[in-house]
């Protein structure tokens, strides 16, 4: 009887919210999205606060749910209200501005986010979107330049403070197959892209020399090249493992994976004498693909960071690879990246048992350093 009642007042709290849904869908319908943005910082104003009142969450949920009705809908309309909500909600919430801009980067015409650009706020969560904004066009393929509104903004003093602005505004060779979100008003969905393509495999050969190995001390390059999967550990309890080593001599690629079971890995604890390691020759693009994905969509219990921050944690993983400084340019990164050799790895350990997993190793042009990034979330 205990479980009936729990059951029926379950279902009771769907009903009531999903009754909260349903009467914004229809007023939308009927074009009052001036009505779903007030909806919208209604709730944000009362279960947005640290405040534990009752069923906080699920109404954070309609919210969400508000903001979505408004910007994965096409219309300059919707996209005049849903500022107006941005606005409201990135005050309390600052990482709220960069899934908006993925989401109306998603849902609306290019040109009619030029209402974003010029529209008269000085609230802080606007301006995060317009440079998140920038970012999510651009991995759209969107020419930023046939935009004025967008243009003009790129070079004021509030895109060049913002850290944002460090990447290039159009996107570099490595960054022509970005994985990106695509968005329903209840859900979103997004590939995981395989570490290495079909055919690529490298096969272990015995006849092979393996350098010898000497571990370099955390360095803030080990900070660099997490960066990608840090979003697995802060927010979806995944763990990371970074590692460089100095080689003493021409690394071969079927001796890669005998020199990773020589290496001590926590990744690959419990793989066993004859625990099988996979090795796969990783085109650079593969690599700022894969780092990309993890950075921006994130690992099994979270949402990532979206396509701008992913954007920047790619390059800055990728900077830490190759030993370039955090400061150093995505010009001179890439032409460090092209130099490198570059490898994707698994293994039969737990570690790589999981859904999300990254491997990956650098090993540079002239094989005296050899980095690594392993990361694993578990579903």
């Amino acid at each position: 009887m205990a479980d009936q009642r729990a059951n029926d007042g379950a279902a009771a709290q769907r009903t009531k919210f999903d009754e909260l849904r349903g009467l914004a869908e229809r007023r939308f319908a009927r074009g009052d999205a001036a009505f779903v943005a007030h909806f919208g910082i209604y709730l944000d104003d009362t279960y947005g606060s640290g405040t534990e009142l009752p069923d906080r969450h699920e109404y954070r949920n309609v919210a969400e749910y508000l903001l979505r009705l408004l910007t994965i809908t096409p219309g300059r309309k919707n996209i005049k209200h849903a500022l107006r909500l941005i606005s409201v909600m990135g005050t309390r919430d600052p990482t709220l501005p960069r899934h908006a801009a993925s989401l109306l980067a998603f849902g609306q015409h290019p040109v009619d986010l030029a209402a974003a650009f010029t529209a008269r706020s000085v609230a802080g969560a606007i301006t995060e979107l317009r440079a998140c904004l920038i970012h999510e066009l651009l991995l759209r393929r969107v020419i930023l330049t046939d935009i004025p509104q967008i243009d003009t903004w790129t070079n004021s003093a509030e895109w060049r403070r913002h850290p944002l602005s460090r990447l290039p505004l159009s996107l570099t060779d490595l960054e022509q197959s970005p994985t990106l979100r695509s968005y329903r008003l209840c859900a979103s969905s997004h590939e995981i892209p395989n570490p290495w393509p079909d055919g690529m495999s490298v096969p272990p050969d015995p006849a092979a020399d393996a350098p010898v190995v000497t571990p370099v001390p955390a360095t803030a390059d080990d900070e660099n090249i997490r960066a990608a999967v840090q979003n697995w550990v802060e927010c979806s309890g995944g763990r990371v493992e970074t590692r460089v080593f100095e080689l003493s001599g021409h690394l071969a690629p079927g001796a890669v994976a005998r020199l990773l079971a020589e290496m001590k890995l926590e990744c690959l604890d419990g793989l066993g004498a004859d625990g099988e390691i996979s090795v796969g020759a990783c085109p650079p693009q593969r690599v700022w693909e894969v780092l990309f994905s993890a950075a921006s969509t994130g690992g099994a219990w979270n949402n990532g960071v979206r396509g701008a921050y992913g954007r920047l944690a790619a390059w800055q993983s990728l900077a830490g690879l190759v030993g370039a400084a955090g400061s150093t340019s995505v010009a001179e990164v890439e032409r460090r990246v092209r130099q490198c050799d570059w490898f994707g790895f698994t293994a039969g350990s737990e570690w790589f048992g999981e859904v999300w997993t990254v491997g990956v190793l650098a090993v540079d042009a002239h094989h005296r350093r050899i980095a690594l990034l392993a990361a694993c979330d578990a579903d």
